[in-house]
Parts: C-alpha cells; sequence; structure tokens
C-alpha cells in the first residue's frame, strides 16, 4: 500500500496497526512534517515499523526516476487530501505516475475536496481561503472525468460524513486548546505566590546549613527563583502558542465546515480499479 502526500502519518499508521498483512509506505513533500512522522514512527512496535516506512519526495508525489519501486508495485494506492493541492495541470501527472505504480486490478483510494457548485456561486469567503491555502479544486464531476483517463471508477458524496468529523474535531480543538485547555488554565498561576517563598526558603536554607553566609544563601535562593521564573514565562509562552493554534484551528475548522453545510465543498471518495496490462 502506498499513501501518496502522508502529512502526519494517520493513514499509514492506522492501516498498518489494523492490518498485520500488508506493508506501507507513506511519502511527503514537507520536510517539517517528515519530521514529525519520524517521531511517531520510532514509537510504533518492531512489527509495525518492519511494515510501515516513509519516505521525502517532491512533488507531494512520486517521480518515477526517485522511487525505489518498479511498474506495478502496489495493490493500493492512497491519495487523501493531497491531490486538492496540485495545480490543474500536476493532476493528471500524479495520476499518470499512481497509475504505473499500480499492478492491473489495483485500486486507487483518493478522498478529495471538490467543488459543491460552480466557482462563481461560491461564497467568497471560502473563495478566499482557498487561495490562501493553495487548493485547486475541481468539481466532482470533473476529478471523475478525469480518474477514469486511467482507471475504472467509482465515487461517493461524504460531505454528511465530513460535516460530522469537522464537528467532532471542533470539540476537540476546544477541549485542548480552547480557554479551559489545561495548559492555558495554569499558565504562570502560580508566579504571584512565588515572591511570598523567599523568605521561607531564606529561613529552611539558613537551618540546614547553617555555616553558609547570609551572602550564599541570598544568592541559592534568588538562583532557585530565577529558575521558577524560567519555568513559569515557558508556561506563558506555551499557553500563548495555544490560543493562537486555537483561534487559527478554530477558524479553519468552521470555515470549511460551513462551506460544506451550505453546498460550497463536496468531500468525495473516489475508489478507481486499474485497467489493462502490468506496465514495464
Amino acid at each position: 500500500c502506498l499513501d501518496i502526500g502522508s502529512g502526519l502519518g494517520g493513514t499509514a499508521l492506522y492501516f498498518a496497526t489494523q492490518r498485520p498483512d500488508i506493508f506501507v509506505h507513506g511519502v511527503n513533500h514537507s520536510g517539517e512534517l517528515y519530521s514529525l512522522v519520524a517521531g511517531r514512527h520510532v514509537k510504533q512496535s518492531r512489527e509495525v515499523r518492519e511494515r510501515l516506512t516513509f519516505e521525502l519526495a517532491p512533488e507531494a508525489g512520486i517521480p518515477e526516476n526517485e522511487l525505489r519501486y518498479p511498474p506495478n508495485s502496489f495493490d493500493v494506492i492512497i491519495i487523501r487530501e493531497s491531490m486538492m493541492y496540485l495545480d490543474y495541470q500536476d493532476k493528471p501527472v500524479l495520476l499518470q505516475k499512481a497509475s504505473r505504480l499500480l499492478r492491473p486490478g489495483g485500486r486507487l483510494i483518493v478522498v478529495d475536496y471538490g467543488f459543491g457548485k460552480p466557482d462563481k456561486e461560491v461564497n467568497s469567503l471560502f473563495r478566499e481561503h482557498l487561495q490562501e491555502w493553495g487548493y485547486f479544486l475541481m468539481e466532482p464531476a470533473e476529478q471523475r472525468k478525469l480518474l477514469q483517463r486511467y482507471f475504472e471508477v467509482e465515487d461517493t458524496d461524504a460531505t454528511e460524513h465530513f460535516v460530522r468529523f469537522m464537528d467532532e474535531g471542533l470539540a476537540n480543538i476546544e477541549e485542548h486548546f480552547g480557554e479551559s485547555a489545561l495548559v492555558r488554565q495554569n499558565a504562570g498561576k502560580d508566579a504571584e505566590q512565588l515572591e511570598l517563598l523567599r523568605s521561607p526558603l531564606i529561613g529552611q536554607m539558613q537551618a540546614a546549613l547553617p555555616r553558609l553566609s547570609v551572602d550564599a544563601v541570598d544568592d541559592a535562593v534568588e538562583a532557585a527563583m530565577a529558575k521558577l521564573n524560567m519555568h513559569f514565562d515557558a508556561e506563558r509562552a506555551d499557553a500563548e502558542v495555544c490560543k493562537a493554534d486555537y483561534e487559527w484551528a478554530r477558524r479553519t475548522w468552521m470555515l470549511e465546515r460551513r462551506a460544506a453545510a451550505e453546498g460550497d465543498l463536496r468531500w468525495t471518495f473516489f475508489v478507481a480499479v486499474k485497467k489493462g496490462v502490468a506496465e514495464s
């Protein structure tokens, strides 16, 4: 199984852990995401790691002269929410490469955003969002026609599932990043009590180490206080990052959820079967 545009590796990890009889290889063009995936990969069991690999590749895809697998290597290829990042002229190039790597009868699974309305009728805020994120959407009928150049295709409109998925995601965003999130609630809340500890700390240190001079005790307590202040500063910085992530994620997810609910966005599953004989 080949996962093209594997992102954080969630899809590849899911299949590798759920199906002990398959080998999964993920490719991605983002070095930053690749580093995060590597961290997730090493936490898996040895048995899973032996069947799960990741590769950093340009074009979010599979340049034929750079991937180590020959034609007809895979039974299944997955492209989940990656086609939408490709320019219109690049989409057929990727599909052609995927077709070469699939065995005859192999399946290409494409999950992708698409326009739910003609481009001119799409909400202006959603259109700006597409430009900001570099999405190049097509209507599902156009996507199907493109896939049919290389495959026999069936498709399912899963937009209702997408809306429910976004609702669940928004609830998780609120829980982990919202105002009630622990990282925001606890940020530096003990800092104001820190100065009250100075005198008790000095007294305890003088009692425990009476041979130390007053200056030595003061210096030791000051160093401890400074270290605690650094900790509280880090907590406050983490809280600010959490707040920024919350505002960004909530705004983005709500916009895409609204676009799907109002018909501007369609979330479609395509199952495409490779036709013909094995390629050489």
